[in-house]
Parts: structure tokens; sequence; C-alpha cells
């Protein structure tokens, strides 16, 4: 059963005991940031000042540091996928936020770590990097990765206009985001802070015995949010219940959260996924990737198909995450193929949003170096399906988030002084 308690700095968490004298299986979080304090100058322009405050003390430290970098986010723009027709247009976006417990430094956590993790504690393995006092400091770091999901370094964005336009993607999902309850989740929706934007709605599901947890902190999870001005999630049949599904898949840690949403302008349906695989090489991790693609590709169509005989027509679907796989393994062939999936029920075919061809080299979602090296690959995405719709219509992807240039990114790749995670956000834009 969950019970309240207090970690060293005094906030207050909340704990679900795993068996007998094991860790926490979860902990979470139940205090917001003090930093997220109402301020006198309103919501949105405490949260502008926090971005450029953050932004001019990285700009600092790479100047102390003598690095030959400015402290701006990297540019992005839309590339187009295919031409855009009528219909409703929406934004998705795919974001590993790198959490806090896997990339703080040799400072006190929240709770005391395991004696086998003191090695894991230096910065997450990211030893080379300029500055990482700074550039990993959480506190730091939160506001940057805030400013990413605001729509910073989009070639027509300003961060002076937040809070004015609404939310740069309509969907959003997160992983790796054990700071969620305490920052993430009060800042962007209308739950738990005076200063809170309330672009979103969401729902955060935690990972059972989490790395973080062994390592002091939080466990880090999988959210997934939504706009309400664009999106209403479907109630259970028979029920006023919202129609969510979240858990872990079979047999592990890993999380997945499902939310078929209706799409306000024009009544369709989208049912969404996001989740995290298995991460670590290895034949038997690459086995449970691919089983756990299967099964949230299953549970995916499931809702789907049942959606469907409720009598909704043409019901997308995207599915959103970090597989921790390259496009060549079997747990993104297995989303991909038509075939594998099918329980009966006429099978979706399902694309993906960036290209994926192994001719273009322009695409990749991480690149990073720790201490085993530097390795730069596609392991992020947003795939896309229809049903019931005649060719070419149904959910279409028309644009996707361009990645920075290979001059751009700084020596080692992420994180640095101009991104920060180790992986980019990923984006793209359908219409339905």
């Amino acid at each position: 059963m969950p019970h309240a308690a207090h970690d060293r700095f005094g906030r207050q968490h909340v704990v679900v005991r795993g068996e007998g004298d094991s860790p926490p299986a979860i902990r979470l979080q139940d205090d917001v940031d003090a930093d997220l304090l109402p301020s006198d100058d309103g919501k949105a322009a405490a949260i502008v000042n926090n971005i450029q405050r953050v932004q001019e003390e990285l700009a600092r430290a790479a100047q102390s540091a003598g690095a030959n970098v400015d402290a701006t986010l990297y540019p992005r723009h839309w590339k187009e996928r295919s031409p855009p027709r009528e219909g409703s247009a929406f934004t998705v976006a795919q974001f590993n936020t790198l959490a806090r417990g896997l990339s703080s430094g040799p400072v006190d956590p929240p709770f005391s770590r395991d004696e086998s993790t003191k090695d894991a504690a230096q910065y997450g393995g990211f030893t080379r990097l300029v500055c990482p006092e700074t550039v990993l400091d959480f506190d730091v770091r939160k506001w940057r990765l805030l400013q990413v999901m605001l729509g910073g370094g989009l070639n027509d964005a300003d961060e002076s206009d937040v809070g004015d336009g609404g939310p740069a993607f309509d969907i959003l999902a997160l992983e790796e985001a054990d700071e969620y309850p305490s920052f993430f989740r009060p800042v962007l929706t209308n739950e738990g802070a005076a200063c809170g934007l309330n672009f979103y709605r969401g729902v955060f599901e935690p990972k059972r015995c989490s790395p973080c947890v062994s390592l002091g902190y939080y466990s880090d999870g999988v959210a997934l949010l939504w706009n309400p001005e664009k999106f209403h999630i479907i109630s259970r049949p028979s029920s006023s219940d919202a129609w969510i599904e979240k858990g872990a898949f079979q047999g592990s840690n890993q999380v997945y959260v499902i939310a078929p949403l209706q799409i306000r302008d024009t009544g369709k349906c989208v049912v969404v996924a996001a989740t995290h695989l298995k991460a670590k090489k290895g034949a038997s991790n690459a086995q449970l990737r691919h089983s756990q693609a299967l099964e949230l590709r299953r549970r995916v169509e499931q809702t789907a198909n049942t959606i469907v005989q409720e009598d909704w027509k043409d019901v997308g679907v995207l599915i959103l995450g970090d597989f921790n796989s390259e496009p060549d393994e079997a747990s993104v062939k297995c989303i991909l193929s038509q075939d594998e999936c099918d329980d009966g029920e006429k099978a979706r075919q399902y694309q993906s949003a960036y290209p994926l061809d192994e001719q273009s080299n322009e695409v990749f979602t991480t690149w990073k170096t720790r201490k085993e090296g530097t390795v730069r690959r596609i392991i992020d995405y947003i795939f896309h399906a229809s049903s019931g719709a005649a060719e070419g219509e149904g959910i279409r992807c028309t644009h996707y988030l361009s990645v920075p240039r290979d001059e751009e990114v700084e020596e080692g790749g992420f994180p640095g002084f101009r991104y920060p995670s180790d992986h980019l956000l990923i984006a793209a834009k359908y219409e339905c």
C-alpha cells in the first residue's frame, strides 16, 4: 500500500513498497518544486524569466570554460512529408528527457543510494562533458527541457510569447520523467501549481523498480499529455470513466500509457500510446524489447478495434516512444509489419513519421558520448496507422521536425550547452 514520507530535504513523497526488505517499488515526489511558486509578474512571465536566466547561465559557463559554442538551442524546422490537404491538423512530439536520477553528479540525492551504484552517480557516465556540474544540474536543465517542450528552437518560436499562443505540440509523450509529479505536471497542466500554464491534460505511469530509486532519486516513468483545446478523452463504454490504459509490460518493469482521444474539430478518434522499452544491448534484452513491442501493438489494436465496434469510424493510431532499438531490430519491425500482430481483425499498416531507409543518414534521435564511446543512432519513433478509411484518407503525416545538422552538434553530442537531454525531441504534423 502507498504511504507518505519525507526525503532528506523535507519534501513529501509517496512510496509503494516492494516485497520484504527490497527497495521501494515506486517512489514519487508529492511536493511541487519551490521555484514554481506564484510570481507577481504572472505565470508566463515567471517561466520566461527562468528560461532566459538559465540560457544566460549556460552562456557564461561555456565562455568560462573556453568552449566555442553559444547557449542557444539547435535550430529546428518542419520538413514536408506529404502535401497537406483539408482536415483537422495537429502536432505530436516524443521526448526522452534524461532522468534526473540517471544524470546527476556526486551530490547528495534525496535518499541514500545503494553502495553498488556509487560509480553510476557520476553524471550518468557523461564524464566527457564540459562543465557537467552546470549542464546536468537539474535545477538548470529542467527549464531548458521545458523550453524544448514549448517549441524552443523552432524557426518561428519566440520564447517571450510563452503562455500566449498555446502549446507548440498538441500531443506530448515524455520518458524518463522522474520529476514529472514535482515539475512538469504542475507547470504544463492545471494540477498542483498556481503558475501552471494549463496547456495540457495528462496521465503518468511510473516505472516499477526504477534504477533512479537505487541511485537515491524518484521513480522515472512515461507521461502522455494532450491539448484539451484540440482533444477530448473518450469515456469507456457504458461509463463516465476516462478510457485510459496503463501499466507494466508482462514480466518486466517497463511501462506504457494508452489513451483514445476524440478530435474536437472533426469528432474522429485517435488512439495514442506512449512507451519506453527495455534498454541495454544483448540478445536477451533485444528479445524482451521485441516482446514488449508486440504486447504494446496488441493492446493498442484491441483498444482501437473496440472503439470501431462502438460505431466510431476511421480510428487512427499513434505510437510514440523510446524503443531503445534501431530500425533493423525486431521490436521496430514488428510495429511496421502488417502481419505479425494480426489477431484476426483487419491489421493496420503502420508507418514512421520520419524516414528510416538505410540510404538516409540524415536522421538521428540520440547522439551521446559516455565512457563506452560515442553513438549516433535512431531509437525514438512516431508511428501512425488508420483503419476504415479510403486510400489516401485517415490520419496522414504531412511534416516532421528536422534534426540538427552534424556540423552544428557540439563535440560529443548531447547533452551539452545547446541541448538538455541525450535524446532529441522529435515531432510530426498530422491531418485527420
